[in-house]
């Protein structure tokens, strides 16, 4: 291993943060965080990919289904690649640096993840990288562009960092919000039909859900979801099993939770995100409350349109307003 190697810190060498050094790349990211509009990713796009604790720049390659697309992710420092990557010189991108898009680790994420667009790619060099991934040679790549060399041992260096890179694009893929559907489970209503401390529990829930006591009765008949957050401390107050306590959670509508994966709700999103509140919580917060109001506005029988009702449930919810 070389000494270059052995300085670069591992937080670097895992997620190739050394391309946020770049004062190519950090231009290009304070640029899009001051973007109103943000559109879906498209091929030939620079994003930074984002989920929790999970970052990743990456190279559109394509769209897949709705609300997903193929992405490579792309690295500068440490100098790795593998046969199926293609080293990219400084000046055919903003980084830089010369940088590896690492076409043969290409997976499919959802929209979801896609926090910030930095840049864009030529159409010569995303079209390179997808033939060098596929095993297409050399002799056709345009200038500036270069074939990866192979990993020839698993104490490669590169072997590391390839390794270290479709570990993260596979927490990317898997990154979700939304509660599924658990079958047909019975509501609280139901669930607590015939028990004499209902009353008593109402109180208990009221603290423990840190909700008024006319939202905590909406909640037991089922006039407003359970969210996936809530479900614990519902099971521990009344003695419900959490699973019980969890079929009752509404489903989002598919159309909802597309909407809301797109890149353009992002910085409204993280925005409402109270202290110490993960993404996910906010997600659901603006989910049910947005379902809530389209189901007063148009009725439940209606087709609402999602990005209307969204826009209309943020503007009467400002970050920092107290949630009920």
């Amino acid at each position: 291993m070389s000494d270059q190697y052995r300085r670069v810190p591992e937080r670097v060498r895992r997620a190739g943060a050394a391309a946020a050094a770049s004062p190519g790349l950090i231009k290009a990211v304070r640029s899009a965080e001051n973007t109103a509009i943000v559109h879906d990713p498209a091929r030939g796009q620079l994003w930074r990919a984002l989920w929790d604790d999970v970052a990743q720049l990456v190279l559109v390659l394509r769209l897949a289904d709705t609300g997903t697309a193929v992405v490579a992710p792309v690295t500068t420092d440490p100098p790795a690649c593998d046969e199926s990557s293609v080293v990219v010189s400084a000046d055919l991108t903003m980084l830089g640096h010369t940088a590896t898009l690492w076409g043969g680790l290409a997976m499919e994420v959802p929209f979801l993840v896609f926090d910030l667009l930095v840049g864009d790619l030529a159409p010569a060099v995303v079209d390179a990288a997808e033939h060098v991934a596929v095993g297409g040679g050399a002799e056709t790549l345009p200038e500036g562009v270069g074939a990866g060399t192979p990993v020839v041992s698993p104490f490669d260096p590169a072997a590391e960092v390839r390794a270290e890179l479709s570990d993260t694009l596979e927490r990317l893929r898997g990154a979700a919000w939304a509660p599924q559907a658990l079958g047909s489970g019975k509501s609280l209503r139901e669930l607590l039909r015939g028990r004499s401390d209902v009353p008593a529990l109402m109180e208990e829930l009221t603290r423990a859900l840190g909700l008024g006591l006319p939202d905590v009765l909406s909640i037991l008949m089922g006039k407003r979801p359970v969210t996936p957050e809530q479900a614990p401390a519902i099971a521990r107050v009344t003695g419900l099993a959490e699973e019980q306590v969890l079929s009752a959670v509404s489903p989002l509508p598919a159309g909802l939770v597309s909407e809301l994966d797109r890149p353009r709700w992002r910085k409204a999103l993280r925005a409402q995100r109270r202290s110490g509140e993960s993404e996910t919580a906010a997600r659901l917060t603006v989910a049910y409350g947005t379902l809530a109001l389209a189901a007063r506005q148009t009725g439940p029988a209606s087709a609402p349109c999602w990005p209307q009702r969204i826009r209309q449930y943020l503007a009467t919810h400002p970050p920092g307003r107290p949630t009920r």
